[in-house]
């Protein structure tokens, strides 16, 4: 993504030991009401990072300018057709999995 996460947002993140990885996956949320806007990061039980992203919060861009609120046709025109479709039927969304550079988006 194009942004550069605040050090506020970075030091819970510095402070896994790497002597001492977590246990279990971990998944830690920055939100800010009234919306729920922010970020989600997952930690692996080795305390590696494998998935950081966005939630309704539009300053994070991905390099060819994607963001919350893109539609369909402008994800398609920057990256071309997905790797797969999914229909999440409760959530009312269509995830779309690009393979290559690693990004999914929910429609």
């Amino acid at each position: 993504m194009g942004a550069v996460l605040p050090r506020s947002l970075r030091a819970p993140l510095c402070r896994c030991d790497p002597a001492r990885p977590p246990t279990l996956p971990t998944l830690v949320r920055w939100y800010k009401p009234p919306r729920n806007d922010g970020i989600d990061v997952h930690v692996t039980k080795g305390g590696t990072v494998d998935r950081i992203w966005a939630v309704n919060d539009e300053r994070f861009t991905t390099p060819k300018n994607l963001h919350i609120g893109s539609t369909d046709a402008e994800v398609r025109a920057a990256l071309s057709a997905p790797s797969n479709v999914a229909v999440d039927d409760a959530g009312k969304t269509k995830p779309r999995y690009y393979r290559e550079p690693g990004l999914w988006f929910y429609i």
